[in-house]
């Protein structure tokens, strides 16, 4: 398994509560175990596909440490149009 240098930096230090963030901002992300290959979707679109549970996890880390890395206000901002967008 890879090695997750700031995964204390995520909600709960963990895999889950990045997923948790990103799906704050509505990207609904779910992941599919189809054998042969790992599915990413973010709503109804696929949006990585791998042959490898680490590498599922390895993008989710990626994508949910750029997010829990956002400014404050920019962050406030994002949930806010999120908000606005969805409701």
């Amino acid at each position: 398994m890879p090695d997750f240098n700031m995964l204390s930096d995520l909600p709960r230090g963990t895999l889950e509560g990045g997923i948790s963030l990103l799906n704050k901002y509505a990207w609904n992300i779910s992941i599919q175990d189809r054998g042969e290959k790992w599915l990413v979707f973010g709503g109804h679109k696929l949006l990585f596909s791998a042959t490898s549970k680490a590498e599922v996890d390895s993008f989710l880390y990626g994508m949910s440490l750029v997010v829990s890395l956002l400014p404050p206000k920019v962050s406030q901002a994002l949930e806010e149009f999120v908000r606005e967008s969805t409701s």
